[in-house]
């Protein structure tokens, strides 16, 4: 209303053609040079309006930008035009692939993980008892699905709590999901296991230890003597205190670092 009183306050002319324009109801009808003029007496008040009002906008953008630039100087550009929110979006397409390295081509993991990525919700009803005691749930998946995806996916490939529950076979262990502060004698036995199931001699009983190695330096030692082998050990990184182990083959590295980046998920090899 203020705004509207100062237009009119500083335009009087607009005054006469408002009151004109009222006059439209009076005069209605009549014919002549009257009932001519009143109906563009309308039309130049509406304009002249609209036109007010458009500079006084554009002086009220000017008179904005002058405080802002008199207190922020000339980064006050960058305050009126925030950049965009850049959501990460990623490509888990190439997981039963990823699957199918690091299982050395277990048919029924590769398709455990394909239900995995094109429908989560049948993923869990398939694997009530070991969701449930995982504590994934639909919630995880809708609010955050990359994290819980990543997370299902090394958690399922380690085969971890596989042996208490019936939802999930043992055998299909190929990997070791460990602490950080491991005991040397774990790991071992730990990677033993997934060796028998991925059909790998390894002969990881030869691995010579100094005996006073924390987790991270006993990791490398095991790498260390793997690659003289021809594999690999790898870690996919979760974001936790803990190590999803996998062995693969030292020729499908590239290949899977390349999966990897498409999921956003990150490979370690190097553990200390």
């Amino acid at each position: 209303m203020r705004k509207l009183g100062k237009l009119l306050f500083d335009n009087g002319y607009l005054i006469a053609l408002v009151i004109a324009a009222v006059l439209v109801f009076r005069f209605r009808g009549v014919s002549g040079f009257v009932g001519i003029y009143i109906p563009i007496a309308v039309v130049i008040a509406i304009i002249q309006i609209v036109m007010v009002l458009s500079k006084n906008k554009s002086e009220d953008k000017k008179e904005l930008e002058a405080k802002l630039k008199r207190i922020y100087g000339d980064d006050y550009k960058k305050l009126s035009r925030p950049s965009p929110v850049e959501v990460e979006s990623y490509d888990y397409s190439g997981l039963p692939e990823m699957a199918d390295i690091i299982s050395n081509g277990n048919q029924q993991v590769i398709s455990d993980i394909a239900l995995l990525v094109h429908n989560w919700a049948t993923f869990i009803f398939e694997h009530p008892d070991w969701c449930g005691e995982m504590g994934y749930t639909n919630d995880d998946f809708g609010l955050h699905e990359h994290d819980t995806v990543r997370d299902v996916f090394a958690d399922w490939l380690c085969g971890y709590d596989a042996v208490d529950d019936k939802s999930k076979n043992p055998a299909l262990q190929f990997g070791a999901s460990i602490d950080w502060k491991q005991k040397t004698d774990d790991i071992i036995w730990a990677l033993k296991e997934a060796g028998k199931n991925l059909g790998y001699t390894l002969e990881l009983d030869k691995i010579i230890f100094s005996g006073d190695e924390f987790t991270d330096k006993a990791l490398n030692v095991i790498g260390d003597y793997l690659l003289g082998k021809g594999y690999m050990l790898i870690d996919l990184d979760t974001e936790s205190d803990s190590y999803h182990l996998f062995i693969i083959q030292g020729k499908d590295y590239d290949r899977l670092i390349q999966l990897a980046k498409d999921a956003g998920f990150n490979y370690k090899t190097n553990f200390c």
